[in-house]
């Protein structure tokens, strides 16, 4: 009997706990999160992710538009959530029938919303140089009489986004300063119960000033970080395990070439190759094509040739490898193919390859608890 096709992801949940409570140790104990679950919470499945995580005592989440946020709701649990991306008719149609909170990022969108006649709670962006959605600091003012003439409009959040936590300390500080300056405001002006929030993955590990009432963690409660040594300190633990098995193995003379293009010419004889069923329609990057690497048996295997839609190919010569045996494309425990360094190698992030690799039209997701 043949097998099934053996290419899958792994979610690993027990893992997305370590890192919730890496988070739940880093922010103050009054600091509430807000769980980044937008673009299918980054490819790992915003359904399960976010049930697991309202289990741990994660109430408030965040998404990009209505369509992520129906799908939560639907989930008939006590949920909050935000959404952090721009104003649509479909969000404010679905705030009438669930308590939906939409962000506000432009005068215009509070002109839009000004003669509302339902009660709507709101976060208002403000931008303090990401360059995107969100008032200026100095239309402030003039945003909060649009919101206090209308009895309907409820603010519940001020916020900001960081272009370079990660790399311009100075900058970041900045906009954390000008945060301190509007809660004042709110403040001395008796706006009460307004949240400030502004911290991602970044600032939540390099600013605690910034933490403020709630933080907004993405990519770390999926356990990816750009610094790696950061990131084995923390003890930050990869949540999505990207797997397939070698399904044949061939034998190649000097001269033979591999794949489209005929990019990879062997150069001597009897070079052993395993073919694996995984390419780019599974979400593995083209960009890995005479570029990459994978585990096999605990062996690293550079890939060779083209990644085609279906297939890769990979070098095993010397290495003890045969039909059947487990592949893992990225996510393995000891991250020795570690997400972010094979972002690294295609010049991307690991954000681009989870949410890509996590689009399940083809394979099967199996969600672990590690019980």
């Amino acid at each position: 009997m043949l097998d099934k096709r053996p290419t899958y992801i792994k979610i690993k949940l027990k893992n997305l706990i370590n890192n919730l409570e890496i988070i739940k140790k880093i922010i103050k104990k009054n600091t509430e999160i807000i769980a980044v679950v937008k673009a299918n919470a980054y490819g790992h499945g915003s359904e399960e992710v976010t049930k697991e995580l309202f289990k741990h005592n994660v109430k408030y989440f965040a998404v990009a538009c209505a369509y992520e946020a129906e799908k939560l709701f639907n989930l008939n649990l006590n949920l909050k959530i935000v959404s952090i991306g721009k104003i649509y008719r479909e969000d404010i149609e679905l705030s009438k029938k669930f308590p939906y909170e939409l962000t506000v990022s432009s005068i215009n969108d509070l002109n839009n919303i000004k003669s509302i006649n339902f009660p709507l709670n709101i976060h208002l962006k403000i931008d303090t140089g990401m360059g995107r959605c969100g008032v200026w600091s100095e239309e402030f003012i003039s945003a909060l009489k649009i919101i206090k003439s209308n009895g309907f409009l409820n603010l519940k959040g001020v916020l900001t986004h960081f272009p370079a936590a990660d790399n311009d300390l100075e900058f970041t500080k900045s906009q954390i300063k000008i945060l301190q300056n509007l809660r004042k405001f709110l403040y001395e002006n008796k706006f009460v119960n307004v949240s400030i929030h502004c911290a991602n993955s970044d600032a939540i590990i390099n600013f605690p000033e910034a933490h403020f009432d709630m933080v907004r963690p993405g990519i770390i409660l999926y356990g990816s970080y750009w610094n790696l040594k950061k990131k084995k300190e923390l003890g930050l633990k990869p949540v999505m395990e990207f797997i397939s098995k070698v399904v044949e193995i061939k034998t190649f003379k000097k001269g033979d070439t591999i794949g489209y293009g005929r990019t990879f010419t062997v150069e001597k004889d009897n070079m052993k190759c395993a073919l694996i069923p995984a390419g780019y329609a599974d979400g593995f990057s083209r960009a890995f094509s005479n570029n990459g690497f994978l585990l096999i048996n605990n062996h690293l295997c550079e890939i060779v040739g083209r990644i085609s839609m279906d297939w890769l190919v990979v070098n095993i010569n010397n290495k003890d490898i045969k039909i059947g045996d487990k592949v893992i494309l990225f996510g393995d425990e000891k991250r020795q193919v570690d997400i972010d360094i094979i972002a690294n190698k295609i010049n991307t992030i690991s954000y681009e390859i989870l949410c890509n690799v996590g689009k399940n039209y083809r394979k099967e997701v199996v969600y672990d608890r590690g019980n």
